[in-house]
């Protein structure tokens, strides 16, 4: 197919998942419509997924679709997408985790919604699954947002009302991505937050839909947040902190946006379940992590008067504000406490 015919990129960074890419690659390769490129990323994973790709690249009937670029060396999940922005011919850019899975009709009917809202961005609702068990769905809300600041005002006005961090699920048109120079920034951990945090606030268009078209599968295995491991290597926390950093600098620049408020108690929220993180493994690290590193971490990126003007989520915002503005053995007893409420450390 003539790349300008291409209407969906689903694109696919490959690593080490030999045993789930076959069905993933299965579904989509069954989708109930045509114009699809399947670009597969090779990030190197020395072990027989790319085998897998290969053979249905030859042996399935719709196998001429799926396109192979081969990393030179392993460079992470954030490299591999943006070989993907650089290199998609689709239309629509839509990314794929390769041992998750899309429904059969899930590129026609986001597809269909971009086109007849002329959208930027279509998001997609999404069901959690533990192997081949449905947990629970994350049903959307049926809505078009329109408007400068339409998507990033709906997703602060309510520190509950989360659209899902993950960049997948989400159907893109490549042209608005590379007009942006939208980018995943070179982190191991977190890149999808921080593509959002770059992609939502220049979206003047957006459709959430309630259909469920993606299903996040957890493996055994996948833990997230530091895993069940006897020893944690400290820089791991470190790059944690940086991470938090990068986040409160993103905040502080939407200081003049009228969901200031909110975008920093979301903010604030991802950066103490980073914290409480470090604290439930604290014994684990392979150093030492100082009370005042993690006060130091929940510094607010507002200040107090900013706060108590804000309409928006003043009271959780400062309690974050005083947890970062406490002495650090009072700060660390504070979270600690807060933490366990909340059922983030146990």
């Amino acid at each position: 197919m003539n790349s300008a015919e291409y209407k969906i990129t689903i694109g696919m960074p490959v690593y080490r998942v030999e045993d789930y890419i076959g069905a993933t690659l299965a579904r989509v390769l069954e989708q109930d419509m045509d114009g699809i490129e399947v670009l597969v990323v090779d990030d190197c994973g020395g072990d027989g997924s790319m085998d897998v790709v290969r053979r249905m690249q030859h042996e399935h009937p719709r196998g001429a679709g799926i396109r192979i670029v081969r990393h030179p060396e392993n460079r992470g999940a954030a490299a591999a997408r943006n070989t993907i922005i650089q290199q998609a011919r689709g239309r629509y850019l839509f990314f794929l985790d390769s041992d998750d899975l899309i429904t059969p009709t899930a590129m026609s009917t986001l597809y269909r919604a971009a086109e007849q809202a002329e959208a930027q961005v279509v998001y997609g609702s999404m069901t959690v699954c533990d192997g081949d068990v449905e947990r629970y769905s994350v049903v959307l809300p049926d809505l078009t947002l329109a408007g400068e600041d339409a998507l990033t005002a709906y997703i602060y006005s309510d520190v509950r009302k989360n659209l899902p961090d993950s960049s997948c699920n989400i159907l893109m048109r490549t042209d608005f991505l590379r007009r942006y120079d939208i980018r995943y920034p070179d982190f191991r951990v977190g890149e999808d937050l921080m593509f959002n945090e770059q992609m939502q606030p220049r979206v003047t268009k957006a459709v959430l839909l309630s259909a469920v078209t993606y299903y996040y599968v957890r493996h055994p295995g996948s833990l997230m947040n530091f895993q069940h491991r006897d020893v944690i290597d400290i820089e791991e926390v470190y790059q944690s902190f940086r991470y938090s950093a990068l986040q409160k600098d993103y905040c502080s620049a939407m200081r003049h946006k009228p969901y200031f408020g909110g975008k920093c108690a979301k903010t604030m929220k991802a950066v103490f379940y980073s914290a409480c993180g470090i604290l439930k493994h604290r014994s684990q690290l392979s150093g030492t992590v100082s009370d005042r590193e993690i006060r130091d971490t929940m510094r607010h990126p507002a200040t107090l008067s900013e706060i108590l003007a804000f309409k928006q989520q003043r009271g959780i915002n400062l309690v974050f504000w005083l947890m970062g503005g406490l002495p650090p053995t009072l700060s660390v007893w504070l979270m600690t406490m807060v933490g366990r409420r909340k059922g983030y450390i146990k």
